[in-house]
């Protein structure tokens, strides 16, 4: 039996200007919110059982998905209107799930980021999104007028690349994502 613990990357504070993606050994330091805290301390309690249970790890970050939902990213991002402009690792809920798969597949243990290559501006998401729907428009803000504790990063993908998993950059994906939102959409 395996167990498959979908955690987070929200674990971790973010300095930009070293800007190197954090690799699942560093080690988590981001207590700022309650969300992250119980992140870090499954983590933990999962990494004792480790030796003797099949355990799987897998850290997820602001997962964006193809299909209309309140829960995902992307509409939270239509719906708000502001948005901060600084790069952040995303999980696009596709291939995840793809990634996923491939893990179990070969067994896979430990703590695994499981979110595709790069940062994700959301305004590089938006303006695409602006393309098929003329009308939408949104302002870019800074950070610290969200008035609220948050983590922004970017998380390595190199473990789960050297798996033999092809994981592509956020930036690849982002018009399939609005087409087939758009088209999910309408459809409803």
């Amino acid at each position: 039996i395996k167990l498959v613990h979908i955690s987070s990357g929200c674990i971790y504070h973010f300095d930009y200007s070293k800007c190197k993606p954090l690799k699942e050994t560093n080690l988590p330091d981001y207590y700022d919110l309650f969300y992250s805290r119980t992140k870090i301390y499954a983590e933990r309690a999962l990494k004792i059982l480790s030796d003797e249970f099949n355990i799987l790890i897998a850290r997820i970050r602001i997962p964006l998905d193809n299909r209309p939902h309140p829960k995902n990213t992307f509409t939270k991002l239509i719906n708000y209107k502001k948005v901060i402009n600084i790069p952040n690792s995303i999980t696009y809920i596709p291939d995840f799930i793809k990634a996923i798969k491939h893990l179990i597949g070969i067994d896979a243990k430990g703590i695994y980021n499981v979110v595709n290559k790069g940062g994700l501006r959301y305004p590089e998401l938006l303006d695409i999104y602006k393309k098929y729907v003329p009308d939408f428009n949104y302002r870019i803000i800074e950070y610290k007028e969200l008035n609220l504790a948050r983590t922004n990063l970017i998380l390595s993908t190199k473990k789960l690349e050297g798996t033999g998993f092809k994981i592509r950059n956020i930036k690849e994906v982002l018009e399939e994502c609005v087409k087939e939102y758009l088209a999910m959409n309408y459809e409803l």
